[in-house]
């Protein structure tokens, strides 16, 4: 979610002690909880514009967010090569249904516009 919507509070640790992240993809409302507080909840539906944030200032997106795939692959990433540690890192599918990509095909082939999703 960085660089879309910031969290609410700060509910990060001191440094040295670990975070726990809970992070709730339903369709495209997203919600992150960090150490047990909700910091951000989300609906990526309304990224309508390459961009453009909803409340019309820039973001460094070049695709509108909504329009997507609402599935992918999971990535883990830092920032300004500071050490970083992951540990209990768990993944649960929240349905049945069959991805409809395989993360192989051209970003074009997989974008729609939000009206058509």
């Amino acid at each position: 979610m960085y660089g879309l919507a910031g969290p609410k509070v700060d509910a990060n640790k001191p440094i040295g002690e670990w975070n726990t992240y809970r992070i709730t993809a339903i369709g495209s409302v997203v919600t992150i909880e960090l150490n047990g507080k909700e910091v951000v909840r989300t609906d990526l539906s309304q990224w309508t514009k390459p961009g453009v944030n909803p409340n019309g200032t820039k973001n460094k997106f070049p695709h509108a967010i909504g329009a997507l795939p609402q599935e992918g692959f999971v990535g883990l990433q830092n920032y300004n090569a500071t050490p970083v540690w992951f540990r209990g890192v768990r993944i649960k599918v929240l349905g049945d249904r069959k991805p409809k990509y395989t993360g192989r095909e051209p970003i074009n082939q997989v974008l729609t516009t939000p009206e058509t999703k």
